[in-house]
């Protein structure tokens, strides 16, 4: 489960009139183009769809996520139903910016979002459907199973950099990388299955003033992903927490545990374990490429622009 997020105070938004903006000052350096603005569409643009199966519901939950399609069509989409009476004002704008921030992003490897509307009562998302969105949590953290085809393992990997180098060029940390937030789907253009990214309901926007850094009140993420740097409370992180959290994500692929299930080993106390046993079949070069975005020191964690022009993936 998510931990509580936390907004970043700087992104405030006007009260409901339907061009609420942000108030960050990271736009023009991350050359957007645009300013940010909350734009959500017509009452009408939401009507029309059938309903199909409810993938997420629970009785104290604040939101339901279920398929839905046009009547005719074949193409699956997902509306996920955000109930505002469920929400305080800071979730409330929380949904907002997630609205505003998954709206930006464009790549294949990220789940697109199509459109979002609100009304008096829910806030509501409509973005493509993920056909295996839970293949790698089923996989490795319910069936430990590891991934032993190395071919594989370096398409996933190289699929998860580009759409994360996407989010980033933007000025998005995604703040919540993890197995359960990424799956497969076929590629609209040959039907091949790729990696896609998703949820962002914990994404913030980097600050140019704070050297492409977001300033945070607490810690967000999930636990055994949180980089080492996610301590404590009032603190600056930037996209290296997300490159973090694929390292673990990808050691997971290769040995179908988590690091913190290593004897002896605590998690956040120090480097990486990688033992001998476990990772004989597993490329070296590959291996070298984890241990670089699982280094301990942010400054010396690689990026998701040099990871993709590393060696073990090209």
């Amino acid at each position: 489960m998510n931990q509580v997020e936390h907004y970043e105070k700087k992104h405030s938004f006007t009260d409901m009139d339907g061009s609420m903006t942000c108030s960050t000052k990271s736009c023009e350096s991350w050359n957007c183009g645009t300013q940010r603005v909350y734009l959500p569409c017509e009452e009408s643009e939401m009507e029309g769809y059938e309903t199909h199966d409810v993938l997420y519901q629970l009785p104290l939950a604040p939101c339901k996520v279920e398929t839905i399609s046009k009547p005719g069509s074949d193409k699956i989409l997902v509306k996920k139903t955000v109930f505002k009476d469920g929400l305080n004002d800071f979730r409330k704008v929380a949904v907002r910016q997630e609205c505003i921030i998954h709206s930006e992003l464009d790549h294949p490897n990220i789940v697109k979002l199509h459109k979002y509307h609100e009304s008096e009562d829910n806030l509501e998302l409509v973005m493509d459907y993920c056909s295996k969105g839970s293949y790698f949590e089923d996989r490795l953290e319910d069936h430990y199973e590891p991934i032993e085809d190395m071919d594989a393992l370096k398409k996933y990997a190289k699929e998860a950099l580009q759409g994360l180098a996407h989010i980033h060029s933007k000025g998005i940390i995604h703040c919540d990388v993890k197995l359960s937030n990424m799956g497969l789907n076929k590629n609209a253009e040959n039907s091949e299955e790729i990696l896609q990214i998703f949820d962002f309901n914990l994404s913030v926007f980097a600050d140019s003033d704070l050297e492409g850094k977001a300033h945070l009140d607490q810690c967000v993420g999930t636990f055994g992903y949180m980089a080492p740097e996610l301590k404590g409370s009032d603190i600056y992180v930037g996209p290296e927490i997300d490159m973090w959290a694929l390292g673990i994500c990808l050691y997971k692929m290769c040995v179908a545990y988590a690091p913190d299930k290593v004897r002896k080993y605590k998690y956040g106390s120090g480097p990486i374990p990688f033992l001998k046993r476990d990772w004989k079949n597993i490329d070296p070069e590959f291996q070298e490429l984890i241990k670089l975005m699982l280094e301990y020191d942010p400054e010396s964690r690689i990026s998701s622009s040099e990871a993709l022009e590393h060696e073990a993936l090209n």
